[in-house]
């Protein structure tokens, strides 16, 4: 009644490669498959068509349609020129470049909000803005002397030229030397 093998059952040679195989390769097919849907959650599409419009209500409708928020002061935005955009279901990085471009601001995108400040100027920046304000060619050279009644110099008397921010300083002498524009005049 009982029948009793004694081959053993193999699978032919080749077979358990094969196998191996397909369980890479649908293993690759998986994992690019999830990246790619994972990919195209986290890259948020904008539609906008603005024409000369405020920063806020561009802001305002990137975020209705993102639902991401923009977080920035007041005082950020004042002075800031109206913008105009067009992007037909681009995403939101590339429609925040062009909409920053030319713009005193930068942003930046921590989770899902996007913080906006005003842009520093780098120091080769404040560096040459320095130079040229030193170098105008109407800056003039302000000399002088200070002394008291008895013609006596006032040493360290401090000198400012109206509207300045920076003062000049007289020496042990008396003498002191400012730079400034035509159109300053020094206080009394």
């Amino acid at each position: 009644m009982y029948i009793f093998y004694n081959k053993k059952i193999v699978q032919p040679p080749g077979c358990i490669n094969k196998i191996l195989l397909i369980m890479k390769l649908t293993t690759l097919l998986l994992m690019v498959f999830i990246m790619q849907v994972s990919a195209t959650t986290f890259a948020q599409r904008v539609t906008l068509s603005e024409n000369g419009t405020t920063l806020k209500k561009v802001f305002d409708k990137i975020s209705n349609q993102t639902g991401y928020d923009f977080l920035f002061a007041d005082a950020t935005l004042k002075g800031i020129k109206p913008v105009s955009i067009q992007a037909n279901n681009e995403e939101l990085k590339i429609v925040l470049d062009r909409l920053f471009d030319g713009q005193p601001l930068v942003y930046t995108i921590e989770d899902k909000a996007v913080v906006i400040s005003k842009k520093e100027p780098s120091f080769l920046e404040t560096v040459k803005n320095k130079v040229s304000d030193f170098l105008k060619p109407d800056s003039t050279i302000y000399k002088g002397r200070v002394y008291n009644e008895k013609d006596q110099p006032l040493v360290g008397a401090t000198i400012f030229l109206k509207g300045a921010t920076n003062m000049s300083i007289s020496n042990e002498a008396g003498y002191f030397q400012r730079y400034g524009t035509p159109t300053s005049i020094l206080r009394p």
